[in-house]
């Protein structure tokens, strides 16, 4: 399976950005993911999972797909979209 996945070692907690977004200046943007990056079709400050509906902003946006032009919320989300499988856990 040919695709990139934009995955960072860390991890963050997006629900206060959630509630922020949802100020009337909010609009989600539309973006062409690339390997290395995203480039802007229509301006925005977030984009929506593709699995979980939540927004992401921008400045916080990690984990795509271009392959797929999806973008996921965590790297939880984004390994099971596209492999089909829940990450492991450690015990």
């Amino acid at each position: 399976m040919a695709y990139w996945l934009a995955c960072l070692q860390t991890t963050y907690l997006f629900c206060h950005k959630a509630i922020m977004l949802m100020s009337t200046n909010s609009r989600a943007a539309r973006l062409y993911y690339q390997p290395n990056g995203f480039r802007m079709l229509a301006h925005g400050d977030h984009v929506l999972c593709a699995k979980s509906g939540a927004p992401i902003a921008l400045e916080e946006l990690r984990y795509w797909s271009v392959e797929h032009q999806q973008a996921y919320a965590t790297c939880a989300i984004a390994v099971e979209a596209l492999t089909g499988q829940r990450p492991a856990t450690s015990d």
